[in-house]
């Protein structure tokens, strides 16, 4: 009786086995063929996928940033970014507008250093979240003040991801002045990642 059970059991084996080849055989025909086989089906859905999540990653950036102008977080950052505009969000990459308001003055009509600083950590930070699909926290942030924005100016805010490492990711933040396009400011920030399944080969943008 168990010799029987075998049997059967491994003539049912080898017929799907060779159920399994003959199916490998006509996908292989089928592409050779030129025709639409079910591995194109597979690749087709995850680029789908991947696509679906890179469009989705910059709508999570932007609608992070625009919370945090209209003061839906803290109040500080509603101070700092009150009025800023998110004219353009995509993989990697921010750009906002910025009219100083009143309230930023730092006392002789110009712009408030930290209150840029703020400014430019959270447009980097959002550029980051559009990357990889989540705030990081920074462990680096350098800026260099170049000139001076006056109340009511006009700015324009670029961060652009430019590399990973690991868990860390590097965005460079450029401030300029609507118009003549010179240099108010310039930051470099590097951020790591507090998620442990969150890890990026090294790589450059």
């Amino acid at each position: 009786m168990k010799l029987q059970r075998f049997a059967v059991s491994f003539l049912l084996s080898r017929a799907k086995s060779v159920r399994l080849l003959g199916d490998e055989k006509r996908e292989n025909k089928r592409f050779a063929l030129g025709f639409p086989t079910s591995r194109d089906s597979e690749r087709t859905e995850r680029r789908g996928r991947m696509g679906d999540k890179q469009k989705h990653e910059p709508q999570i950036a932007r609608e992070w940033l625009e919370s945090l102008s209209r003061g839906e977080t803290h109040e500080l950052e509603a101070l700092s970014l009150a009025g800023l505009q998110v004219e353009h969000a995509e993989r990697g990459l921010i750009r906002c507008k910025f009219i100083v308001p009143n309230h930023l003055s730092d006392g002789v009509g110009n712009w408030c250093t930290g209150a840029m600083a703020l400014l430019i950590d959270d447009v980097g930070a959002a550029a980051i979240c559009s990357a990889v699909g989540h705030i990081k926290v920074s462990v680096n942030f350098s800026v260099s003040f170049i000139s001076t924005a006056k109340i009511q100016e006009e700015v324009d805010i670029e961060a652009k991801v430019t590399e990973h490492k690991g868990k860390l990711t590097l965005v460079v933040v450029e401030v300029k002045k609507e118009g003549s396009g010179e240099m108010v400011a310039f930051a470099k920030q590097w951020m790591a990642s507090v998620s442990p399944e969150i890890t990026n080969q090294p790589s450059k943008l």
